[in-house]
C-alpha cells in the first residue's frame, strides 16, 4: 500500500494535486516530526512563540517563554513550560549509542538557547516528569541532529 509520501511522485510538473493528496502528505510530514496524539490524530499547531532553554530533559527540554512587552523595552524571561524535542531527537540527553556508534546531539541543546515553538492542537502523548501533559514542540529551526561522535 503506497503511503502518502509515495503520491508525491505521482505528482507531474504543471499538473494539479489534489487537496487532499497534500493534506496527506502534510499529515505524514508533521506525524513524521511530532508523531500522533493520544487520540491519534496528527497534531496541527495552533501558534508559534520563543522560549530559552533552562534544562534538558530524556524527551523535552525545561524553557522560560520569552515574553516581548508592547512598550519596545528589551524582551524578557516569562513563565516556565515544557517544550517536547522533536520525535528523532528523544530519548537521550545529548549523546547515545546506536550499534556500537556514539552519537550526539548536533549542535547540543545548552542553557538560554533560543527556540521556535509550537502549541500544538492537543496534547503530545508525552508528559513531563510530574506527569502534567505537555502541549509545546520544538520546531527544531536550528536542524539539530543525531551525528556521530568525531571527536
Amino acid at each position: 500500500m503506497p503511503t502518502p509520501l509515495d503520491q508525491v511522485a505521482d505528482w507531474k510538473a504543471g499538473g494539479r494535486a489534489s487537496a487532499s493528496g497534500f493534506n496527506a502528505v502534510l499529515d505524514a510530514v508533521r506525524e513524521n516530526q511530532y508523531g500522533r496524539q493520544p487520540n491519534g490524530r496528527v497534531p496541527s499547531i495552533m501558534f508559534l512563540d520563543y522560549a530559552r532553554v533552562v534544562t534538558e530533559k530524556t524527551n523535552y527540554l525545561e524553557c522560560k517563554r520569552v515574553v516581548f512587552p508592547t512598550d519596545g523595552s528589551a524582551a524578557q524571561l516569562g513563565e516556565a513550560i515544557d517544550v517536547l524535542k522533536p520525535i528523532k531527537l528523544r530519548g537521550a540527553v545529548a549523546t547515545k549509542t546506536v550499534s556500537g556508534e556514539a552519537q550526539e546531539i548536533y549542535d547540543p541543546y545548552a542553557v538560554n538557547d533560543a527556540l521556535v515553538i509550537g502549541k500544538l492542537n492537543g496534547p503530545t502523548g508525552v508528559n513531563n516528569d510530574a506527569g502534567a501533559p505537555i502541549f509545546w514542540i520544538d520546531l527544531n529551526v536550528d536542524a539539530r541532529r543525531w551525528s556521530e561522535d568525531c571527536s
